[in-house]
């Protein structure tokens, strides 16, 4: 499948998008940079030239992915990374990141998992979010047989790699490092909140494609 790439323009569309529809289902807990323009940010990054690098670094703000394969209908989002520290940056008590997820009906993750990153992932609706989950070695490689500890909604279970889980508005998941998982959204667009450890995927992330 060819990559296919977009303009800035497309971008800006899909952020201004988010904007309107987070507004509308009164998730009104974005910061104000949230809806800075290019000469606010501007006027910050001369202002405060420290805090370029430290937003680059740990991308701090808007970002619209398909995850680098090329079809953002099926694994695209539109997200806010709200704060993030890397694993150097703090003490390891205070290493969390914190993320909303705007996301289409069908729309998903491709079935990935995260070296170090534990995650909290809460569906704030109005679609449901489907969650599929499996399982690695300590080497890396996929346990496709042993079962896998996740936590649904304060309670936690033993799923067999495979297993969906459907999370309707207002529930969560808790998966913790090491666990493959994807993502996929059904009846309606959905946004999504992501509590976890240091996120630094760009080195700590493996992707699989089923």
């Amino acid at each position: 499948m060819a990559k296919i790439s977009m303009i800035r323009p497309d971008i800006e569309n899909l952020i201004d998008e988010a904007l309107v529809y987070f507004k509308a289902r009164s998730i009104s807990l974005l910061p104000p940079n949230a809806t800075w323009d290019v000469r606010q940010w501007t006027d910050f990054f001369q202002r405060n030239p420290d805090r370029l690098d430290y937003f680059s670094e740990n991308g701090i703000g808007w970002d619209v992915s398909d995850f680098g394969l090329g079809d953002f209908e099926k694994y695209g989002g539109v997200f806010y990374t709200v704060h993030n520290n890397t694993y150097s940056s703090l003490p390891s008590g205070f290493r969390m990141a914190e993320k909303w997820i705007l996301r289409n009906e069908g729309q998903g993750a491709p079935a990935h998992y995260h070296k170090i990153k534990s995650e909290y992932t809460t569906n704030f609706g109005p679609g449901n979010l489907e969650v599929t989950i499996g399982g690695i070695f300590l080497d890396g490689t996929i346990d496709s047989t042993s079962m896998v500890s996740v936590e649904v909604d304060h309670l936690s279970d033993n799923y067999t790699p495979g297993d969906k889980i459907l999370l309707k508005l207002g529930s969560y998941i808790f998966l913790p490092a090491g666990t493959i998982h994807s993502f996929k959204v059904y009846e309606d667009r959905s946004i999504v909140h992501e509590v976890s450890s240091a996120n630094d995927d760009r080195m700590r992330m493996e992707t699989i494609i089923f």
